[in-house]
């Protein structure tokens, strides 16, 4: 069994990313399109997944695609994620049958 974090262990992360985008005066597809859409924004979203830059060189460069403070972008822009608890409590079930718990990292398709 495989579970997504973002939108599938959590509430959707479209809605987290329009409520930042509005919070920091941003149209609110802004923030998405940075990380999911633009070209520049999902390389630097896979070489983050797979390790090759740090979360802070991942800040300073979505920042500077969408013209602000780059200081802590990823925890600002995620504060407002929350455990989606149905989908959370079926993962626990699931493992306290017996199934072992790995992790998988992938970049975006």
């Amino acid at each position: 069994m495989i579970f997504d974090f973002g939108g599938v262990l959590t509430t959707p992360m479209e809605d987290t990313a329009r409520h930042f985008a509005r919070e920091i005066g941003l149209p609110d597809e802004a923030y998405l399109h940075a990380v999911a859409v633009h070209p520049t924004g999902r390389r630097l979203y896979e070489q983050l997944e797979r390790g090759d830059i740090s979360q802070e060189e991942w800040n300073a460069s979505i920042a500077a695609l969408l013209g602000i403070d780059g200081t802590n972008l990823m925890g600002r822009a995620l504060a407002t994620l929350r455990p989606e608890e149905t989908v959370v409590a079926a993962a626990a079930e699931i493992r306290h049958r017996g199934y072992a718990r790995r992790s998988c990292l992938t970049p975006w398709a």
